[in-house]
């Protein structure tokens, strides 16, 4: 190998250049060390080899010297041994030395160390609840599906603080003009305060369950004392009568899935639309088959034995014993009522589309008594939605005696329901449902002042009533918003699972119909009266809903009915009148036979 000329200086001098420098810096560091002890003197190296003398170079190849060894070999300069250059150098041991000796420190000083300080600890707690984890533990309250609530640390007590608020716009258009005798102004555009409700539910123990509320405007639609000829044809329950009534009052023990017991005040299990909660139901009020002929009183006050004998509402029921004299009558006869409704999802095990989980098929009943020696209060009306008596229970005689119609021995309701809800190519829910029941009430007349001391005739109301409904879930938005229909439980909330908020729009259409009779003198061979009444009670209902839900929070929704009595005006064909019947043109009373109503509702619930 050659040699460049001068090379072996110019390294040197670099090396030498570098150790001054690399021994600067060490004292310079040394000093800028705060004052630390010494360390403990390393133990004495043992003594190495003495270095080869720098006079005699080592011979590689062609000479008869042994090969350094590998280590040695990496480490010297091709340059050096190629000229022959010693392998040790007194400038370059210096420079090591002073590299490899630890950095001076004044005495006393620690070692300098390079490991992080400990992180100091936190401060004492001061209060018990600092020294739990607060993300471990549940959250005490909050919203979950819509549902308000509280509960301990435990989850041994919940509370679902409710309200409900109704505001509803009235209208009939095409209504004629009647005189305020005739209860006109309630034919006019109005605003009203329909519903407000407070309750509060909880849980107790995981087994109990309570729900208590009370509310305005819990009337029943329609609810009239007959007064004669000037009765009020218009009895629309609202805020504004100022009546604080109870609302659901329940308590309930859970005992297994399939039996539980429910004691107080709820919707009598008798129909799948009057046990479906009132802020779910798909239009402004319950229809008038079921409100006003099939439930009237909507509610009772009694014990409800109820369980699902199956997973996913397979098989359900709902029985019980009750008063059966309505909320406004909790105790009269001391007769009770039994009522009961079966249900069933006989597909529910064929799969988890929505027509195989929620098709539903059902039937209810009811049997009671009522004793003519206590009730004299009178048989229901029929309204409709808005309030119009289209059916009131009484007339004037022959003799112009104001003439009642009351309850009087046995009542008997039965029928069934059906619902099928199908998933539309596009997504959206088209459902169907519908329900028929035969009813078959006793009455008894008495006269106006003596109701609970003498009996005029007795008679029987009986007939059919029916209504079949389609509701579309459209708009590609969260389908069946409203909830699960005719599914009254105590009030609970899965707060282990999901909830997310749900928004939809229905449409809506409905046709139900009374389809019924009532006689005055047709038992007991009873004398009539020249005007007692002995004709049919004809009245259907047609109409549509547009309404919107978040959740089942919030909706808006509007309305409009049609109701139709064929051959109204005339009582020897039918007993039912609309409010044309009423006005006068021309000397004569109207003939028509429809009334109209539209309505819109902007209601909130939680």
């Amino acid at each position: 190998m050659v040699a460049v000329p001068g090379s072996k200086e110019i390294i040197h001098a670099m090396r030498t250049h570098v150790s001054a420098l690399s021994a600067l810096c060490a004292l310079l560091i040394a000093f800028a060390a705060p004052a630390q002890p010494l360390p403990e003197p390393p133990d004495p190296a043992p003594p190495a080899d003495p270095p080869a003398d720098p006079a005699e170079p080592a011979e590689y190849e062609g000479t008869g010297a042994a090969e350094p060894a590998a280590a040695d070999t990496a480490d010297a300069q091709p340059d050096d041994t190629a000229a022959g250059s010693s392998t040790s150098d007194p400038g370059l041991e210096t420079s090591d030395a002073l590299m490899a000796a630890p950095p001076l420190m004044p005495p006393g000083e620690p070692a300098p160390t390079t490991e992080l300080p400990p992180i100091p600890l936190p401060p004492p707690a001061i209060f018990p609840s600092q020294l739990e984890d607060e993300d471990s533990g549940p959250i005490l309250a909050g919203i979950h599906g819509g549902r308000v609530f509280l509960r301990d640390r435990n989850d041994d007590f919940r509370f679902y603080p409710g309200l409900r608020l109704r505001t509803d716009f009235y209208s009939a258009p095409g209504a004629p003009d009647l005189p305020a005798t005739e209860g006109g102004s309630a034919l006019n555009p109005y605003l009203a305060m329909r519903r407000v409700r407070l309750e509060l539910s909880g849980e107790i123990l995981e087994r109990l369950a309570f729900t208590g509320g009370f509310e305005l405007g819990g009337g029943r639609i329609g609810e009239t004392t007959y007064l004669g000829d000037g009765t009020s044809r218009f009895a629309m329950a609202s805020a504004h009568d100022g009546v604080v009534r109870p609302a659901e009052v329940t308590v309930s023990y859970r005992f297994r899935k399939w039996l539980n017991f429910t004691v107080g005040q709820s919707n009598a299990p008798l129909s799948m639309a009057n046990r479906t909660r009132e802020y779910a139901t798909p239009f402004m009020e319950r229809n008038i088959a079921i409100r006003g002929f099939v439930v009237p009183n909507q509610k009772e006050l009694g014990l409800t034995v109820w369980g699902d004998v199956l997973d996913d509402h397979m098989l359900s029921y709902e029985v019980g014993i009750y008063s059966g004299d309505g909320p406004d009558h909790p105790v009269v006869d001391g007769r009770p009522d039994l009522i009961g409704r079966i249900f069933a999802r006989p597909l529910a095990s064929l799969g988890d589309g929505t027509f195989t989980k929620l098709a539903q098929i059902g039937i209810s009943a009811r049997h009671g008594e009522r004793d003519q020696a206590y009730v004299d209060y009178d048989y229901p009306g029929i309204a409709s939605g808005h309030g119009f008596v289209l059916w009131q229970p009484g007339y004037v005689d022959s003799l112009d005696r104001i003439t009642h119609v009351l309850p009087s021995g046995t009542q008997n309701v039965i029928g069934g329901e059906l619902r099928l809800p199908f998933r539309m190519p596009t997504g959206s829910v088209l459902e169907l449902r519908g329900e028929a029941y035969y009813v078959a009430n006793n009455t008894r007349e008495a006269i106006d002042g003596y109701q609970q001391t003498n009996t005029e005739r007795f008679g029987r109301i009986k007939g059919l009533g029916w209504y079949g409904m389609v509701s579309w879930w459209a708009c590609g938005l969260d389908q069946l918003v409203s909830g699960e229909p005719g599914m009254t439980r105590p009030v609970s909330a899965d707060l282990d699972k999901d909830a997310p908020v749900l928004r939809g729009l229905e449409v809506s259409a409905i046709a139900a119909g009374i389809a019924s009779n009532y006689s005055g003198a047709s038992r007991l061979e009873s004398p009539a009266d020249a005007n007692t009444p002995d004709k049919n009670i004809a009245l259907y209902q047609f109409g549509a809903a547009i309404q919107y839900w978040y959740s089942w929070n919030f909706r808006a929704a509007i309305n409009y009915m049609v109701y139709l009595a064929p051959d109204s005006g005339d009582s020897e064909r039918n007993q039912a009148i609309v409010p044309d019947n009423l006005s006068i043109v021309d000397g004569a009373r109207g003939t028509g036979h429809l009334h109209h109503e539209l309505g819109t509702r902007l209601a909130i619930s939680f």
